[in-house]
């Protein structure tokens, strides 16, 4: 079967860890092939835990370049893109969209002070829609 005649999906999750990307195969649901590139946390006092912005694109261009060595006539025909990701993380940027500092993930404790003060009531919010995310003390 000619497999450059189907088409793709393009799957990046980017996890914990590392980014894994995923060719898959409309038609079949079939995993064609996946790279995953890993990337490093900074742990560090007080429940510090950050990871560099700029090694999660160098580990999406990885994957992707990785594939597509791979599977050259497949990339041709990818017809759609899905991302995943970790959540509750902060990346800061400037204004031209470019990260000032490390992201802080969701597995920094850092602020575990702030939300137990802020589920005894101590800490109110007058906007809801910006705490649709339960607390957690993780």
């Amino acid at each position: 079967m000619d497999k450059s005649s189907h088409d793709y999906l393009l799957a990046f999750d980017l996890g914990t860890t590392g980014n894994k990307v995923v060719l898959i195969d409309v038609d079949s649901a079939a995993v064609v092939d996946s790279e995953t590139a890993r990337y490093p946390t900074s742990s560090g006092p007080g429940g510090k835990f950050e990871q560099s912005p700029e090694d999660w694109w160098a580990s999406t261009v990885h994957g992707c370049r990785a594939i597509a060595e791979r599977c050259p006539d497949a990339v041709k025909n990818v017809v759609a893109i899905g991302c995943t990701g970790m959540m509750n993380g902060v990346v800061v940027v400037d204004a031209t969209g470019h990260s000032i500092r490390p992201s802080i993930i969701h597995a920094d404790t850092r602020a575990a002070g702030q939300s137990a003060r802020a589920k005894r009531g101590r800490v109110t919010t007058t906007r809801p829609d910006m705490a649709t995310n339960p607390m957690t003390s993780a």
